[in-house]
């Protein structure tokens, strides 16, 4: 027997390459996923076919593969001397979809800058970061804690503001996502007042004189 000849069973061992998130992919519903594998066994000197299958149709003959979704993944390697390997299956996972709510709190009154805009997330991988890049506006947020999912910018004039961005484990293969833009409004116009009628006393010792006013701007809650 040639000291080239062996024979033993084809032997797959393989892993998941996983982001720093600790997922396979590195966002909800992205296609960046990788498995490697290393083949050995066989009865030698022979050579490899590779026969992957997975969720959605997925079909593959490489030996490694990459730009995947979340899903199953299952492998069979056949060798040129008619043996095959047993099925083996990899798991890539995904982090769990960032779900957005915001809040808003409109400006009180005509031209102040009482409005409020606060952030609410879940899913993904903390900690977030919330920043925007409004030319010649300062961020009104910033950094947050790990484990805190809520930041609010307050202080705020009416108008719009866009270009917010979310983003989830900054520094590393984080997920970002940009917030339609988010309106601050404030009453229509500031309150005046015109004075329609001023009536006198009837007589110097009598109390009915009155004056009429017309109220108008603001927003009525009612008007006092």
């Amino acid at each position: 027997v040639s000291d080239n000849f062996f024979t033993t069973e084809i032997q797959v061992d393989g892993d998941v390459n996983l982001f720093d998130n600790g997922f396979g992919v590195s966002c909800f519903n992205e296609s960046d996923g990788s498995i490697d594998v290393i083949i050995s066994g066989g009865t030698g000197p022979t050579t490899y076919t590779y026969s992957w299958t997975g969720s959605n149709g997925f079909l593959s003959n490489d030996e490694d593969l990459n730009n995947l979704f979340a899903g199953d993944y299952t492998l069979v390697v056949s060798g040129s001397d008619g043996c095959s390997s047993d099925p083996v299956t990899y798991t890539v996972t995904e982090p769990s979809e960032i779900d957005i709510q915001v809040i808003t709190t409109p400006v009180s009154c005509f031209n102040g800058s009482d409005g409020i805009i606060q952030v609410i997330v879940n899913g993904g991988v903390g900690p977030y970061l919330f920043t925007s890049n409004i030319v010649g506006q300062t961020s009104p947020f910033g950094q947050i804690q790990e484990g805190v999912t809520t930041d609010v910018a307050i202080d705020l004039n009416a108008g719009t503001y866009d270009n917010i961005i979310i983003q989830s484990n900054p520094g590393g293969d984080g997920c970002q996502i940009t917030l339609d833009p988010i309106v601050i409004t404030q009453p229509s116009d500031a309150i005046g007042l015109t004075t329609l009628i001023v009536n006198p006393t009837s007589c110097p010792q009598a109390s009915d004189a009155y004056i009429e006013i017309e109220v108008g701007g603001g927003t009525p809650n009612p008007l006092t």
